[in-house]
Formats: C-alpha cells, sequence, structure tokens
C-alpha cells in the first residue's frame, strides 16, 4: 500500500496526463503517477503510470473522480526557487554516502527533509515526513530505492535505522592536481565515451552459469521454471549461512537442512526481452528485477505490475557493495537470479496447466504469462544448451543439463574416518565419526559442550548473526574457539576464508580457472562486453569528476556485468567497493576508449598505477622492495612462482618463521591466494600473518577435491521400489511429527519397527531410518493420527501398524493415501494445511481431559465449526489442540506439520470424491459400469426404491448413526451425530479401499 501522500501528488498529475494511461492489455487499470517511475509504475510500458484496482483485489484502489478533481483544487502550483547548480559531484565521507553526478543537493536539516533546491534533483524526498534520502550513484543496493528511484538512498530517520544524511554544505572535489614523479597521459575521454560505449551486445543471448544447493535426488526431475537461483559464492554463502549452523537445529536430524546433499550448476543461455532490454529498467544491463519465489508463486505483491508489464524475464539481485549479508563477509561481489514468471501470482497447485491456465493468472501484453523457458529448452544430453532464446515472450532462456558433485566430498566428510572405514555419507559421519573432536557444538550462551553425534560446522553464537557485532570482534579476536567442525567450513566471518572456499567448489565442479587463475566464469561469458546502460541506475560510463575511478562493468566476478572500481585514484572510489580487474582498461569494454585514471600517487600499494603500468618500484620478485608496495608489484604479475620466491625472500627476513620450514604444498597456496584478478589490497604484515597461518596448519589448507562429477544429472526413479520388509511398506516417505507423545526413538529392524507400532496404542505410521550399508537395524519412530506423510524423504521407509490385506475387520475404514487408514467420519479431511484467518473469538483448547484421542479432538471441532453459522472451515493443530474456526474468505496454508482441517460438515460429495478419485482403478470396478449397465442398474435402482422406500426410510437412521470401528484401535468415532457419507450398497465388509 502506497502512502498516502503520494497518491495525492499522483492525483494531480492524472489531471494533467489525460487519458495516457490506457491499460487494456495488462487486463488492468492503471492512473497517472507523477512519483513514478518506481515499484508499481511503468504500466503499459509509461513510466509514469501506477497499476490500480484489478478484480482480484492485488493492487490499491484506483482514485475516484471527486478525489482527482479535490487534489486538483488543493494543489497550487508554487514558483520555482533559482537553481545553484552544483558543477561536480560532491563526495561526502561517510561510508553510505556517494555523489558522484551533477545535481542539486537537498538540504537535510532536524528530523524533517528541506525540499531540494532544483527541480532536477532525483530522489524527491521531501514527501516524506519520516524517512528521507539522497542520491547515491552507489546504488541499487540495500538501502537504495527511496521512493521508487533506484538511485535515491534512505538515510536518517527517527529511528536510527538508516545512516545519518550528508551534512547540509557538500563540499565541491578540488580539481585533481597529481604529483607524479611520472608523466601521466591525460586524455579527453569524457566525450567520446557515449558514442563508443554502446548497447548491441544485447542483440544476442549471453552465456551464463548458476548454481543450486539441493537434494541429489530432485536434479533435473521439475523443469527449471519459477525458481531462485545464484552464482557460485551467493549459493555458497546460502550453505554456510541458513543450512549448517548446529546449535540452531534438532539434536536428532538425520539430514542436513532440506535434505541438501548437492551443489549443482546449469549453464543457461539467456536473452531478455524488449520489454526490459534497451529500456532504463534493466539492472546490469541485461536482467529485470529479481523475484522471489516460493512454492512457484512470487511473494512480493508489488512486483506484480511490473511483472505485468515486463512479461517473462530472468531477474538479478546483485550484492556490488560486498556487505549484503553481515554474516558473510566476501571480497567478490555475488548475486541471486530468478527464472521463470508462468503464472506467477499462483502457488503451483492453482496455475493449471501451461495448455490450460487457470484464468486468474497474471497476463501480459493481453495473453497469460506462461513462462521464460523456450519450448523445448532443456537439453537434456548435454550441459550446454542444445538452442538460443529468441528473446519474444515465452522464449528468454534455454539450459542444459546438470553438472553434480556430492556435497559429502566437497567438505571432506568422505575423508574423515568412521570406525575402521571412510565415512559413507552425511549420516554416517554423524552418528559414526572417530574424531572426537568433531563431537562437540555451541550452546546458546556460547559454551562449547561434549555431544554424541558428529558435527559438520557450528559457529559461537555471537558471531552468528552479525560479524560485525562487538561481541563477535571480542570472540575472533581472542583465543577462544569461534568454530567447531570440519576444517573446510572453518573461518565463515572471514572474507579471506570464504574466497579460499569458492575456488574449492568451483574446482571440484570442473571451473577451469579454479585454483588455478582464479577465474569462475566460462570464457566465452568473459570475452563478452557489458553494455553501457546509459541513461539507467547501473550505468558503465567511468565519470571524469572521480578522476576516472569508476563505475566500470566487468564479467570477472559471475558472468554478469558486475560495477568495480580502481582503487587510489585521485577522488575515489567512493566507499567500500569491489577492485576492478588489472585489464579492464583494456578489456572488450574499454579496450577502444583510451580512459586515463588520475592517480593520487604511484605507489602501487594505492593501487591505481597498477592499471596505467606508471608504479614506482620493481616487479622482479628477487629484487623487489619487501614492503607492501613490493608485494603489491609482485601481485600484479599473477605468478603464483614468483609470488612464492617473494615470500620466502620476506620470511627470512622475519623471526616469525624462525621454525617454520618454508616449502610445502600449504606455502603453494598462501602464495596462490595472496595475488588475484584485481589488487588484493593486503600489507606486507598481513601477507606474511596469512603465510604463517598456512604453514602452521597441520592439515592441507587447500584440498583438491576429486569428485564423480558429472555433466549428466544423476539417474533418478519417478517409480517408488518396494522396500525388503512389510509389503505395504513404502520408500522415501516419512511422517512428521516423527515421535508421538510417549514414544522416543528405537534401534531396530524394519519389520521390528512395525511391529512396535502394532503395540502401540494410537499408532497409525512407523517411520523407519535405513541404516548404512552392511548394518542391519536402523532408526525407529512412531507417529499418531495427526502426523501427515513427508514425500522425497531419502533413505526413510514408513507404513501401517497393520497392512491393509492383514487388517480382519476393515469396518469403515479407508486410505486417504501414503497407508493412512482412517474412518470413513475423516474422509473430506486434510492432512497437513489449516485455515486462516479464524473468525473472531474462535479459537479454543480442545483437553485430554475431555477428548482423550486425537480423533476425538478432530470431530468435536468440526461439530464446533458446524454449530457457527459463518464458519465453513476448521483447524485442529496438535500437539497444542487449538481448534480454530474460520469463515469462507479464508486462504488454505500448506506444509503445517501437526494441522488437520476440513469443512463443518461431510457431505456426500467427499465420499463420491473419495471413491472417484482416490481409489485405485481396481477397486472401482462395482462402481464404474458401462453405459448400457448404468442404465439397467439406475432401472433396478428406481423399482427397488419405490418398492422399498418405507424400509430404507426407517433403516437410513440406524444405518448413518452406527459407529465405525478400526482393528487398530481407532475407537469410537461419530458420537452420535448426523454425518451425511455415501456408503457403497452391501454390508460393511465391502466397503472397498
Amino acid at each position: 500500500m502506497w502512502p498516502s501522500n503520494v497518491i495525492v501528488l499522483s492525483l494531480c498529475g492524472l489531471v494533467a496526463a489525460g487519458d495516457q494511461c490506457n491499460c487494456k492489455s495488462a487486463g488492468l487499470k492503471c492512473f497517472y503517477d507523477s512519483s513514478c517511475p518506481g515499484l508499481g509504475c511503468g504500466a503499459e510500458g509509461h513510466p509514469n503510470c501506477r497499476f490500480c484496482g484489478d478484480s482480484a483485489g492485488q493492487f490499491q484502489a484506483c482514485p475516484s473522480k471527486k478525489e482527482i478533481e479535490a487534489a486538483a483544487q488543493a494543489t497550487t502550483p508554487k514558483p520555482k526557487p533559482k537553481l545553484k547548480h552544483i558543477e561536480a559531484a560532491a563526495h561526502v565521507t561517510t561510508p553510505q554516502t556517494e555523489h558522484a553526478e551533477k545535481r542539486d543537493k537537498p538540504k537535510m536539516s532536524g528530523d524533517k527533509a528541506i525540499k531540494a533546491k532544483s527541480s532536477h534533483d532525483r530522489c524527491p524526498c521531501w514527501h516524506s515526513t519520516t524517512l528521507r534520502c539522497f542520491y547515491d550513484v552507489g546504488c541499487p543496493g540495500i538501502g537504495c530505492g527511496a521512493h521508487g528511484h533506484d538511485n535515491c538512498r534512505f538515510c536518517g530517520d527517527k529511528a536510527g535505522q538508516f545512516p545519518a544524511c550528508p551534512e547540509t554544505e557538500m563540499p565541491k572535489p578540488e580539481q585533481p592536481k597529481p604529483k607524479q614523479s611520472k608523466p601521466v597521459k591525460q586524455t579527453d575521454a569524457q566525450p567520446s565515451l557515449d558514442a563508443e560505449l554502446g548497447d548491441a551486445v544485447l542483440d544476442t543471448p549471453m552465456t551464463l552459469d548458476v548454481y543450486r544447493c539441493m537434494a541429489a535426488a530432485a536434479v533435473d526431475t521439475h523443469p527449471f521454471e519459477d525458481d531462485d537461483i545464484a552464482d557460485l559464492t551467493g549459493a555458497l554463502k546460502y550453505v554456510h549461512t541458513e543450512i549448517l549452523t548446529e546449535h540452531l537445529q534438532s539434536p536428532i536430524r538425520t539430514t542436513r537442512k532440506y535434505a541438501i546433499d548437492a551443489f549443482t550448476v546449469h549453464r543457461l543461455r539467456i536473452k531478455n526481452p524488449k520489454t526490459v532490454l534497451h529500456t532504463t529498467k534493466a539492472l546490469q544491463g541485461e536482467f529485470s528485477q529479481f523475484v522471489t519465489y516460493d512454492f512457484g508463486q512470487a511473494t512480493n505483491p508489488a512486483q506484480l505490475p511490473m511483472l505485468a508489464e515486463q512479461g517473462d524475464f530472468v531477474g538479478i539481485a546483485p550484492c556490488t557493495d560486498l556487505h549484503c549479508d553481515v554474516r558473510f563477509p566476501s571480497q567478490r561481489p555475488y548475486s541471486w537470479l530468478s527464472l521463470g514468471n508462468w503464472c506467477p501470482n499462483l502457488t503451483w497447485e492453482k496455475k493449471g496447466t501451461k495448455q490450460k491456465p487457470n484464468p486468474k493468472c497474471l497476463k501480459s501484453q493481453g495473453q497469460t504469462i506462461k513462462g521464460g523457458l523456450c519450448p523445448n529448452g532443456f537439453n537434456s544430453k548435454d550441459f550446454v544448451p542444445g538452442s538460443d532464446p529468441t528473446g519474444e515472450q515465452g522464449c528468454v532462456y534455454t539450459y542444459g543439463t546438470a553438472k553434480v558433485v556430492k556435497l559429502d566430498d566437497v567438505v571432506g566428510i568422505t575423508q574423515e574416518k568412521c570406525g575402521k572405514q571412510l565415512c559413507k555419507d552425511w549420516l554416517d559421519f554423524r552418528f559414526n565419526c572417530s574424531n572426537d573432536d568433531y563431537r562437540r557444538q555451541f550452546s546458546l550462551d556460547g559454551k562449547i559442550v561434549p555431544v554424541k553425534y558428529c558435527v559438520e560446522f557450528d559457529i559461537h553464537p555471537a558471531c552468528e548473526a552479525n560479524c560485525q557485532a562487538e561481541a563477535c570482534k571480542n570472540v575472533l579476536s581472542s583465543s577462544a574457539e569461534a568454530y567447531l567442525g570440519l576444517p573446510f567450513w572453518q573461518g565463515r566471518c572471514d572474507a579471506r576464508a570464504n574466497e579460499r572456499r569458492a575456488e574449492m567448489v568451483g574446482f571440484a565442479m570442473g571451473v577451469p580457472g579454479a585454483l588455478e587463475s582464479h577465474n569462475l566464469v566460462e570464457s566465452s561469458a568473459l570475452a563478452r562486453s557489458c553494455p553501457a546502460s546509459k541513461d539507467t541506475s547501473w550505468s558503465c560510463k567511468p565519470l571524469l569528476e572521480l578522476g576516472f575511478a569508476g563505475p566500470y562493468c566487468t564479467r570477472t566476478f559471475n558472468g554478469a556485468c558486475d560495477r568495480c572500481w580502481i582503487p587510489g585514484t585521485q577522488h575515489g572510489p567512493p566507499g567500500s567497493k569491489p577492485h576492478c580487474p588489472l585489464n579492464i582498461l583494456t578489456s572488450s569494454t574499454y579496450t577502444d576508449l583510451a580512459i586515463q585514471p588520475v592517480c593520487k600517487t604511484q605507489a602501487a600499494s594505492d593501487g591505481c598505477c597498477l592499471y596505467t603500468d606508471t608504479c614506482e618500484g620493481e616487479s622482479d620478485p628477487q629484487s623487489a622492495k619487501i614492503s607492501d608496495d613490493g608485494l603489491a608489484l609482485v601481485a600484479a604479475r599473477k605468478s603464483t612462482e614468483d609470488m612464492e620466491e617473494y615470500l620466502k625472500r620476506a620470511a627470512l627476513q622475519s623471526p616469525l618463521f624462525k621454525d617454520l620450514p618454508l616449502s610445502g604444498e600449504n606455502l603453494k597456496w598462501a602464495a596462490y591466494f595472496t595475488w588475484s584478478s584485481a589488487p588484493v589490497g593486503m600489507t606486507l604484515d598481513q601477507a606474511l600473518a596469512e603465510l604463517k597461518l598456512f604453514l602452521e596448519s597441520k592439515q592441507q589448507m587447500i584440498r583438491l577435491i576429486t569428485t564423480t562429477t558429472t555433466t549428466h544429472a544423476l539417474s533418478v526413479s519417478l517409480t517408488t521400489p518396494k522396500p525388503s520388509g512389510p509389503a505395504c511398506a513404502e520408500k522415501s516417505v516419512s511422517f512428521a511429527p516423527l515421535d508421538m507423545p510417549g514414544t522416543t526413538m528405537s534401534i531396530s529392524s524394519l519389520q521390528q519397527c512395525q511391529d512396535r507400532c502394532a503395540k502401540q496404542k494410537g499408532c497409525l505410521h512407523f517411520s523407519f531410518l535405513e541404516p548404512p550399508a552392511g548394518v542391519v537395524k536402523g532408526s525407529c519412530h512412531l507417529s499418531g493420527f495427526s502426523a501427515a506423510p513427508q514425500v522425497n524423504s531419502l533413505g526413510w521407509i514408513s507404513g501401517p501398524p497393520t497392512c491393509w490385506n492383514e487388517v480382519k475387520d476393515k469396518g469403515l475404514l479407508i486410505d486417504k493415501g501414503h497407508t493412512t487408514y482412517v474412518p470413513i467420519s475423516f474422509a473430506c479431511m486434510t492432512w497437513g494445511s489449516s485455515f486462516s484467518p479464524a473468525l473472531d473469538g474462535a479459537y479454543a483448547t480442545l483437553e485430554a481431559k475431555d477428548f482423550p484421542s486425537e480423533e476425538d479432538a478432530t470431530l468435536e471441532c468440526q461439530k464446533r465449526c458446524h454449530q457457527r453459522k459463518e464458519c465453513t472451515h476448521f483447524t485442529v493443530q496438535f500437539p497444542y489442540r487449538s481448534c480454530i474456526l474460520a469463515g469462507s474468505s479464508a486462504n488454505v496454508l500448506s506444509g503445517i506439520v501437526g494441522a488437520i482441517s476440513g469443512p463443518a460438515r461431510c457431505d456426500n460429495r467427499a465420499m463420491q470424491s473419495f471413491y472417484w478419485e482416490v481409489l485405485p482403478e481396481s477397486q472401482k470396478a462395482f462402481w464404474r459400469p458401462t453405459l448400457p449397465q448404468a442404465m439397467n442398474i439406475a432401472l433396478a435402482v428406481l423399482a427397488a426404491v419405490g418398492l422399498a422406500a418405507p424400509f430404507l426410510r426407517c433403516s437410513q437412521r440406524l444405518w448413518r448413526r452406527r459407529p465405525s470401528s478400526s482393528a487398530r484401535g481407532v475407537g469410537q468415532v461419530g458420537n452420535g451425530e448426523d454425518y451425511d457419507v455415501l456408503l457403497p450398497h452391501g454390508s460393511d465388509s465391502d466397503v472397498p479401499a
């Protein structure tokens, strides 16, 4: 919902706009808004048109005619103040303030923002009395996008959420007067940039490698659509920060979070549509906005107008300021990407099909959005895509089959000892690792406590949420352990360690330049020039007023055009920015422009002169000075052998290395990571400290992982193999919650696990975790009535306490799926879903003393819903026994463990649905007669009804009140209520299942 003061301004704009906002093609209404462009703007390609009031209620209501007239009368034009231009971009020393383009600066004073002096100011933040902002050439990024303007950064709110606003008076930068001992060629390159730096590269598709962390068994089993993915560093960050931390997870889990056990990489060919390319909306020249998806649905409603306007596209969310996540510092920019947009406003189960989409699916240009994956766009036989996208709607990307490496191999689990043999996998390591140092974790107060299982990774609680917190800095600077677990994951708060990890994963995935040249990008992608992105928030044109410090664009980091800066120029770069590769001025993007940065010194440690080849000093490793400048000069040679020789010379002059051998693999790897494609920015003292760390390590710091990397996805069977043991057991399915009240995990065989469930009162399911090869017994868990099936549970086998063909008294039992045998009274109910929001006052707790079983509590909650007029849905949430009643407008939420929901009354349709949709075909023979048979049966039934009507009226009451029972002791249900269920003709023992 937009602020009301913005809407008032929008209404005024509508009067002036006339009918220029016509939104017929999207099937949505829109209106003119003078505060656009921004989120929600750009309707039908008009930057100042904002979507509103669609029939589904996704957007704000459109303004009425009276509102427009009232706003127009209340607003009178004010004379514009005289303009006072600032001739060059101002430079503010606060980390969040960078000002690099000619503009008039809005004065900031006190808690309120004052109107800017110039009508050309692109940050009209005086509209807000709570949040102010200023222009920042370093945007977009975290904190940017103020009031819909990409280059406007929020600042100085009352709550202190953002950094302080710039001072009232902003100093003009001094004219560059470099003091240089060597002449530096000055060039009037700026006038030629607009002419030379073009966008022709956008007319051809680009190549990009994207990464995911997931269960290996699920790779390439579904189309690559409506997904969020990342580059290599982004995927690694996700695992390290979201998946592994031990003290935040259940100690009894038997897989990593989300069953993640593999890294995957896909190669994409991308060409976004004309609604994105060559427009001011493009990010990094070639992408649109990043869209977050959950269950196939775009989770940010504010992006739906943008999706309706642009249709199919690949989006991106870059992290270019190196501080996007305070838990994971990085020296390399990284990005997240989003694919798809197929019916993005609905979840998977509501979309319909691409041939017959749900009528409520979002439209673009009059057509339902069907996704950007080209027809036949997946090459299942090769890593390289088999065709190129056209850039038209419905065909903006293609991809090949995945390369897959097992995470256990990469992180070293399969090199750890588990008894007398190497660990087979994560689970084997978890229970059987031989190194007792791994059997430790952090408690929430930061103490190290012993545990009975082996820990892959844990981080001190002071550092888990923020590596920059003072408490974390104190831990890291002390002798206390900050990390526990495998060596591979040590040092999450160290940007250098994160860089090393990324290269090791890249090497395992077969990236040619990993651990050899620091290059993690495919060669053809690296050779592609970057578009100028002129007049966008992502300009690749370096600025004269910053001494040509930047911004430049390079594909070195991940294949997309990320911005970078040349360090050590006369007036830049602003703040902490990623350094450009040393060959940026001769790259395909800038090679013809003859740009010459204005360096403030000729010292190599400042960085700038390395780009212009004007540094003072020698770079030969045998004669270079043992100093910061000498280190930088040798690093610029980009040679591990040269750096190794130089570090040996430096170490021999330091007492720190008196008893350390200056040889071996760790010396080589220390030398390799002291140089890069860009200036590393290390001092000599820092380089020697890191060298000492490498040489003192008892383990090899860099492990060359030899994996079973494949160029094809793992073969996955879509049929469920029959496990050994009970005939009705189902593989790759478990039930959650795992352990019903009063039970705990036990170690047994599969058959013993089922027998245990049969003896346990109230047990409806057993879940058995298969043991490692050669071990007979595994983990046995028992679950009750409220447990829901969890499909794709790798390594699990589940089943009922008694198989169906062994149940002697089937009574009125039915199978709800995954061998969930329940009384027929529950036919209309759903496990694992709930309805929200609740009606007023419609929340109660069903105490166990009043309703002993979960079945009793469930039927009682349904009864209460039936008795309340406005209730149409109920939900019971176990183990809390909460009864929640909801109305007809409630939304259903899926994947809620312990929840059972359903309608206020189970009617005939529930059983009809059960018989016609749930039962196996073999058990529907009686109910699916041929047409002649159906006519004969119908005539017979009509005759029988006429003859036996009196008898049926009497027997109906008895029939409906007959209590159902279960051979497993589910107990009596019905409680005398009149449940409308459709029963088959014949005795109860004939009920099919």
